[in-house]
């Protein structure tokens, strides 16, 4: 409950919109983020008339193509464009969930803050992220197409409660990998 009411108090802080299920990718805007297949995505959860807002947390090399998409949908209102931030954790924190549309990484900076900071996140099921995500809930939000997204974003919009709990889920595997990692590097040091 204290972090739910932090979380309200950062999105007021940020101006996030009230009553608005908010999703976020965190990282750079580079080809294997895939950002360009997230307005597409953004685009389509539009047509669900459900009040949202994409947000990238991050900037890079395809920062202007994003923001020229963005305005060439006219999604201005459902997409915000953060730019790079110094510590991403304040916004991490304010969203719904995180999208991770990479299929070629698995526990990047972004997901380990994501996992610690109990958002629920999107993932490709793929190699790492199977082994990352493994309780067998997390597998309505893990996809094998972009195409099935817009569909498990709109259940985690519509299902607070699960959302929560795979946010728990997420903080708890990780919590439970670092304390394995410790505990082999402790061994290790011996």
């Amino acid at each position: 409950r204290e972090q739910e009411a932090d979380r309200y108090e950062v999105r007021g802080r940020l101006g996030f919109r009230s009553g608005t299920f908010h999703v976020g990718l965190v990282g750079r805007l580079i080809p294997s983020k895939e950002p360009l297949q997230a307005i597409e995505i953004a685009k389509k959860f539009r047509k669900l008339g459900m009040p949202y807002q994409f947000h990238f947390i991050g900037d890079g090399m395809l920062g202007k193509k994003v923001r020229a998409k963005i305005k060439a949908y006219d999604l201005g209102g459902h997409v915000k464009v953060w730019g790079m931030q110094d510590d991403p954790l304040e916004h991490i924190v304010a969203l719904d969930a995180v999208l991770h549309l990479c299929k070629h990484e698995s526990l990047s900076r972004a997901m380990r803050e994501s996992m610690l900071m109990k958002r629920p996140i999107v993932a490709f099921r793929g190699a790492g992220n199977i082994e990352l995500l493994k309780h067998p809930r997390h597998n309505k939000i893990l996809f094998k197409d972009n195409s099935e997204v817009v569909d498990i974003l709109r259940y985690l919009a519509q299902n607070g409660a699960d959302r929560e709990l795979l946010g728990q889920l997420s903080h708890d595997e990780i919590l439970k990998m670092e304390k394995n990692a410790a505990k082999t590097l402790g061994e290790l040091i011996k």
